[in-house]
């Protein structure tokens, strides 16, 4: 299926129960029905959609440092306690650099809350709710778990139809309301701003930039909440992996085994190409005893990085070219 067709499909909402189709914006459950048939390509749209975009470099600093220190932490509750801890310490500096250095034009203050600080607040909310989501997690079989996780993607499915106009308007990249929606100061006329969201000082704020970080938010917790769907189907006992007996364990950092994972189901070389991400993931989890959490999440941050993409492979070319002279001269 093309990407485009992909694109087209993914702003359409089925709602059951009515004579009549009516159609709306992205829906969280028709994009899951059409991730299990078409995995490799919404993953690209998802990360198309977390692009970094031109920030100033004392921004960009902020935002890389950001995001090496949460690809560092562990998935388990105290990793993301510290992560939404991270998150929080990175949203005051950039406050204060905001407040510091005033906007010059209306166009960079509405770049700045279309795209660079959602970029952050983003993680915020992921984080905040996938400590909420585990520490309310109820004790049970999969039955039991399985209507919880469902529960939480109706949840998002809610959010994305109350909100759907604003949600059209943002992934269809218009700009007609942007001097509205993304000026600090300015009242949304639908009525969109979450009451719950109060910045420090009002220039650190639109009516609309919440709104664009719960979207990007959104579809990392639609992958969070697919990968512990599938977990819970396929018999995995809560937090824990089965033993394998094997006593060997990755005890390099889970950025670089992400990377390693994404470089080999790239390659092609299980199943003649045809294994999925998920699969080739699941394998590495149970033979190394990790938790991997939200890989889709930590490639992204992978990709975005400045310098040194591939860091983890260019180290293993350069260790096994070095051995191999080192042989040579023997």
């Amino acid at each position: 299926m093309p990407l485009a067709t992909l694109r087209q499909l993914l702003r359409l909402k089925v709602v059951w129960g009515e004579k009549k189709l009516k159609f709306y914006s992205f829906s969280v459950d028709f994009a899951c029905y059409i991730e299990t048939q078409y995995q490799s390509e919404i993953t690209l749209y998802l990360s198309r959609m977390h692009t970094i975009p031109p920030m100033p470099s004392c921004m960009e600093r902020l935002y890389d440092d950001m995001t090496r220190d949460l690809s560092l932490q562990e998935t388990d509750l105290p990793g993301t306690e510290k992560c939404i801890e991270i998150v929080r310490k990175s949203m005051i500096a950039l406050e204060s650099l905001v407040i510091k250095t005033p906007f010059e034009r209306p166009q960079e203050e509405i770049h700045f809350f279309k795209h660079i600080k959602p970029l952050f607040y983003s993680a915020f909310i992921y984080f905040t709710n996938v400590y909420r989501i585990s520490i309310n997690r109820p004790p049970g079989n999969r039955d039991i778990q399985e209507k919880y996780i469902q529960r939480e993607l109706a949840r998002l499915t809610d959010y994305f139809v109350r909100h759907r106009e604003f949600y059209l308007y943002y992934r269809s990249g218009a700009t007609s309301l942007d001097h509205v929606y993304f000026l600090h100061g300015k009242e949304s006329p639908d009525a969109l701003q979450n009451p719950r969201y109060q910045p420090v000082a009002s220039v650190f704020t639109s009516s609309h930039d919440y709104l664009v970080a719960k979207i990007l938010a959104h579809d990392d917790l639609q992958v969070y909440l697919k990968k512990e769907l599938t977990l819970i189907r396929d018999h995995a006992e809560g937090p824990g992996l089965v033993s394998t007996g094997n006593s060997l364990r990755w005890t390099a950092s889970k950025a670089d085994l992400v990377e390693l994972i994404y470089a080999l189901q790239a390659g092609g070389v299980y199943n003649n190409g045809h294994a999925d991400l998920r699969r080739i993931a699941g394998f590495f989890e149970q033979s190394f005893q990790v938790k991997l959490g939200n890989y889709y999440h930590v490639f992204n941050e992978i990709r975005l990085r400045k310098k040194n993409r591939t860091q983890l492979l260019d180290q293993l070319r350069e260790k096994i070219i070095r051995r191999m002279d080192e042989l040579d001269e023997r």
